[in-house]
């Protein structure tokens, strides 16, 4: 019975019905503990329905959804419970870019320093960061992991994390565990200084097939920064040389082109005004 409670709730929420929800949460309050296969909770189910299923680039989702995930956190459930990967809502919220969301989880509790996938420093922010999204930095405080590359993505002073001899510290390497969600392709890290480095002289055309056959053969990070609107980070791949007019292996597309088809409307106005 509370499995098919579970179901009408989640269902209940993902239409924005707060009347049934209501209802369901009145007669079997357990339903806020129960879990599905997946080790999914009501409110897991509720926030990924609220984020359009971690929708990319980002959909609002309904004011019902919402309120539904808002009512479900007033009845009482958890935001710290993780489901059977270590994935908690606030992940959620963060791999979709979702602030407002966010914002409310963790003042509901939801702890910033969660790591899904058994992945040392796969937290909220990560995912957020991941997917260009650094505005989730002011939301997801204190900032964790705490290295050179989450600093590096939050545009903060990274003097901290070079000795004086031009080495990294050891803060610089903590928390790398997590490269990238595990869809992507396996990566070998090696963790070494170039490795760690974000764009301590890096070459800002560097070509990599992260991302597998269907998306990043041979592309470049301003065709991954074109696709998800991070303007300030195609400012700078400018201001340091990069090539407006790279093209990739998969689609033969420029980063105008990525942004164009990826309906990332501001990125390909500013690459049209900076050709």
């Amino acid at each position: 019975m509370t499995g098919r409670s579970l179901s009408r709730a989640a269902t209940a929420a993902a239409r924005g019905n707060l009347k049934a929800l209501r209802r369901i949460l009145a007669r079997s309050p357990a339903v806020l503990t129960d879990r599905d296969n997946d080790g999914r909770t009501l409110l897991d189910l509720a926030c990924r329905a609220a984020t359009c299923d971690i929708a990319i680039p980002l959909e609002a989702g309904t004011a019902e959804q919402h309120a539904a995930v808002d009512l479900i956190l007033a009845a009482g459930a958890d935001p710290a419970t993780a489901d059977n990967d270590g994935w908690t809502p606030l992940h959620t919220a963060g791999m979709a870019g979702h602030a407002d969301l966010a914002l409310r989880l963790v003042a509901a509790g939801a702890p910033v320093d969660a790591d899904a996938h058994d992945k040392d420093g796969g937290s909220a922010l990560s995912y957020a960061l991941f997917y260009a999204k650094p505005y989730m930095g002011a939301v997801l405080t204190p900032g964790y992991p705490d290295n050179l590359r989450t600093a590096a993505s939050l545009g903060q002073d990274l003097s901290r994390f070079i000795g004086a001899g031009g080495e990294l510290t050891a803060a610089a390497r903590e928390g790398l565990g997590f490269y990238a969600p595990v869809f992507f392709p396996t990566l070998e890290r090696t963790l070494s200084r170039q490795e760690v480095l974000d764009d301590l002289g890096a070459d800002p055309d560097l070509r990599h097939d992260f991302g597998g056959e269907g998306h990043g053969v041979q592309a470049v990070a301003m065709h991954l920064a074109a696709q998800h609107s991070a303007l300030k980070c195609i400012d700078l791949l400018l201001d340091r040389g990069a090539d407006p007019a790279i093209a990739d292996a998969r689609y033969n597309a420029t980063p105008l082109e990525w942004a164009e088809e990826c309906g990332a409307a501001d990125a390909a106005e500013l690459l049209r005004r900076r050709a």
